[in-house]
């Protein structure tokens, strides 16, 4: 579903996607939506900023930091 929501999805793998999903995503749209936020903006003001795993971390935190 993310796929046809943005297209900065259609790039990530559907096991990442997944995992998004199981880390932070949770099936709710209003938390993918802010993440989508987040990592357009890191990936327009990073030079070498790519969509990995260790960079969806640390988005995570702000998305949805931990209790």
């Amino acid at each position: 579903m993310m796929t046809g929501f943005h297209p900065l999805w259609r790039t990530v793998p559907a096991s990442d996607l997944t995992w998004i999903d199981r880390s932070c995503g949770h099936g709710t749209f209003r938390t993918w939506a802010a993440l989508t936020a987040h990592l357009q903006n890191a990936l327009l003001t990073t030079a070498d900023a790519s969509v990995d795993r260790a960079l969806l971390r640390r988005l995570f935190q702000r998305v949805a930091p931990p209790l």
